[in-house]
C-alpha cells in the first residue's frame, strides 16, 4: 500500500488550535504504511492514552474484508460499527502512549484499489481529526510460483506458491493469460491480467470470449505455458511444475 501526498496533521486542544505541517509518521497521531503486513499502522504519539475511531468513508474496488487490530473502534461507513477486542493490561481499551494498532483492507479483486480512512479521537485534553487516502496495489509473487494444479474435471486451476496438498505458500497475484479448448480450437483470454494465487480460478476470472474447457495457462515472467496434463498421462498427475512448461503448445 502507498499513501497519498500532501499529508498534514491538525491537533485541536481546549487552549486553541495548533496545526503542524509534518510527516504523518511524526505527528501526534502517527499514520504510516506497514508493508510487512500490508496494513495501515496507527501509532499514538500523544503523552496520554488515545481513544480513537477509524472510519472507512470511501472505497474504489470490491472490498472483501476489513480487519482492525488493536484497541480501536472501526466504522465501515455504512452505519455499521464494531468494537475491537483490546489486549491492554490497563483494561481501559485505549491506545497508550507509543502503542500501535493496524487496519487492513483486503479487496476481493486482484487489481489495484483505493480507499480513504478518517481518524477521530481524543487524548488528554486534545482531539485529532484527519482523513488520508491510500492505494492498495497487488503484490506480484511470480518468483514464488512452484506449479499449477488442474484438479480433475472441476473446470478450475490453482496457481500454487507452496505445496500442492494444502494452502501453504505466499499470498499475492501473478499476471496470467488463460487458454481454453473447444472442439479442437484453442482461444486465449484478451491479455495478461492479474489473478490471485492459491485460489480456484475458472474461465469467469479472465476477460475474453472464452469457450470450452481450460487447456492451460501462461504466467508472465515464467517461460512457456502450463498445459493441462492428459488424463491418461500418469507420470505428471494433475500438476505442472515451472520446469515442465511447454513453448508455444497451441501454435501461437
Amino acid at each position: 500500500m502507498s499513501m497519498g501526498t500532501g499529508a498534514f496533521s491538525s491537533v485541536e486542544a481546549e487552549r486553541g488550535v495548533e496545526v503542524n505541517v509534518v510527516e504523518d509518521d511524526e505527528a501526534y497521531l502517527g499514520i504510516a504504511v506497514d508493508e510487512e503486513v500490508d496494513a495501515v499502522q496507527i501509532k499514538n504519539q500523544f503523552a496520554d492514552r488515545l481513544d480513537l475511531t477509524v472510519t472507512l468513508n470511501s472505497a474504489d474496488g470490491a472490498i472483501g474484508e476489513i480487519e482492525a487490530e488493536g484497541p480501536i473502534t472501526f466504522v465501515d461507513g455504512t452505519g455499521g460499527e464494531s468494537d475491537i477486542d483490546v489486549d491492554d493490561e490497563s483494561g481501559q481499551g485505549e491506545l497508550g502512549p507509543g502503542n500501535e494498532a493496524h487496519v487492513r483492507v483486503d479487496f476481493d479483486e486482484a487489481g489495484e484499489g483505493s480507499f480513504a480512512l478518517s481518524f477521530a479521537g481524543e487524548a488528554g485534553g486534545a482531539s485529532v481529526d484527519k482523513t488520508r487516502e491510500f492505494t492498495l496495489r497487488p503484490r506480484d509473487v511470480t518468483g514464488h510460483v512452484t506449479e499449477v494444479k488442474f484438479p480433475g474435471n472441476s473446470g478450475h486451476l490453482r496457481i500454487l506458491t507452496g505445496e500442492s496438498n494444502g494452502n501453504s505458500g505466499v499470498s499475492g497475484v501473478v499476471s496470467a493469460k488463460l487458454y481454453c479448448e473447444d472442439d479442437g480450437n484453442v482461444t486465449s483470454s484478451d491479455d495478461f491480467e492479474y489473478v490471485l494465487v492459491n485460489e480456484n480460478l475458472g474461465v469467469e476470472d479472465f476477460d475474453g470470449d472464452l469457450e470450452g474447457s481450460i487447456a492451460g495457462i501462461e504466467i508472465e515472467g515464467i517461460e512457456g505455458v502450463f498445459v493441462k496434463p492428459d488424463s491418461s498421462d500418469n507420470s505428471t498427475g494433475n500438476t505442472v511444475a515451472t520446469d515442465d512448461t511447454k513453448t508455444d503448445p497451441f501454435g501461437g
